[in-house]
């Protein structure tokens, strides 16, 4: 998906370069020459004027014209949402339009215009995991996604954050459905040196996760992550599922791992 919107916004990129590139320089008031000096200089009456030209561009919205709809289409073809697709284009505008711009510095400038308009969309508020793990102890976690998305490993590496800032972690093994998920996660938690907390495969994840929640409290540990079996929307009891093991463990967090390329999927 990054690749294709990377190539979208390159070509537009270009596009918007090469029809810039052919306007006419803009000529400060004050340095341009009046007919009647021109007259001066061709009969040599008067001091010759030189006509100082400042190789600016003053980028108008008719500069923009189809390209933005262009690049509209080529997002909603590489698979963005269509709200983010135009809020994309109507960002690039408001930073393009009534802008002046060196040619010499043309493609540095419209690169880091529409790098600011992808940023300031996709720049969300932050959370601070250590603060949470202050205010509330146990802090808990629950992961949740499709499979194979990478909700185990997510885990391990949110694990290592908190131990290197002293935090302690113990692990609820909730995905009692798939097949050796179980033995994954104790692969990681032989790894990072984490007290795990599983039942045996088809036990109920909520039960799991209560436990995990439970051991933590007693050995008074700081953070519990709770590992989920990987599942879709139409999977109508892994979904009843879920929702009992957020009934019952009230997680403090529910942290959705999913593929970044898979757009609307």
């Amino acid at each position: 998906m990054f690749a294709g919107l990377r190539n979208k916004l390159s070509n537009f990129s270009n596009q918007f370069k090469k029809k810039v590139s052919e306007k006419p320089e803009t000529i400060p008031i004050e340095k341009t020459i009046s007919h009647k000096e021109r007259l001066k200089a061709k009969i040599g009456i008067g001091k010759k004027v030189k006509a100082m030209v400042t190789g600016t561009i003053l980028i108008s919205e008719n500069d923009l014209g189809t390209l933005l709809e262009e690049l509209e289409l080529s997002l909603l073809e590489a698979d963005v949402e269509q709200e983010t697709a135009l809020e994309i284009v109507s960002q690039i505008k408001q930073k393009l339009v009534g802008k002046k711009i060196e040619r010499t510095r043309l493609d540095a400038v419209l690169k880091k215009e529409i790098q600011e308009a992808l940023l300031n969309i996709l720049n969300l508020p932050g959370i601070d995991l250590l603060e949470k793990s202050q205010a509330k102890k146990p802090l808990v976690l629950l992961l949740l996604g499709p499979n194979g998305a990478g909700k185990t490993t997510t885990i391990a590496k949110l694990t290592r954050f908190f131990q290197k800032n002293g935090k302690q972690c113990v692990w609820a093994a909730s995905d009692t459905f798939r097949a050796a998920s179980i033995e994954q996660l104790e692969k990681h938690a032989q790894q990072l040196n984490v007290r795990i907390i599983k039942h045996k495969y088809g036990a109920d994840p909520a039960a799991v996760a209560f436990d995990a929640i439970q051991s933590a409290q007693a050995h008074k540990l700081d953070v519990v992550l709770i590992d989920s079996a990987g599942r879709q929307e139409t999977n109508k009891n892994l979904m009843e599922e879920l929702k009992k093991i957020v009934r019952v463990a009230k997680p403090d967090l529910k942290v959705f791992v999913a593929e970044s390329y898979s757009g609307q999927a």
